[in-house]
């Protein structure tokens, strides 16, 4: 099998923040809408075929039990040679991103699950519009 020419490498939660709002009183049986807001910032190095990527979620309303800040960052390499610019662009605001999502989709469950208001599941996300 051979592997592809773009490459990450270290995933890391780098910032969690999570609040409950001891003021929230849920309605038995009704759903929480909570917002989700996504960051995405590229830090990338042309020359070397480099970028770091950082995804930042935030889960919050004016009706949510919790506010969650939480920030996943990874390295990606690529060949220079072997992709133009179009295409590292999509990879780097698409693709990373998406990637990125699926390592903080568990944190974001697990941390909700421990807080006594139920498990929220991150949505999918169309990082093609950005």
């Amino acid at each position: 099998m051979q592997t592809s020419n773009f490459q990450f490498s270290d995933p890391r939660l780098v910032k969690l923040v999570f609040e409950v709002d001891n003021t929230y009183e849920a309605d038995k049986g009704e759903a929480v809408d909570i917002n989700v807001n996504v960051l995405v910032n590229v830090s990338k190095q042309e020359d070397v075929g480099n970028a770091i990527v950082e995804l930042q979620i935030e889960l919050d309303s004016e009706e949510s039990p919790f506010r969650i800040v939480a920030v996943e960052s990874a390295n990606f390499k690529w060949d220079p040679e072997g992709f133009n610019d179009n295409m590292v662009e999509k990879m780097l605001n698409q693709n990373a991103p998406a990637l990125l999502l699926a390592y903080l989709r568990p944190i974001i469950a697990n941390i909700t699950g421990s807080s006594g208001y139920g498990t929220y599941n991150l949505p999918f996300i169309n990082f093609s519009n950005n």
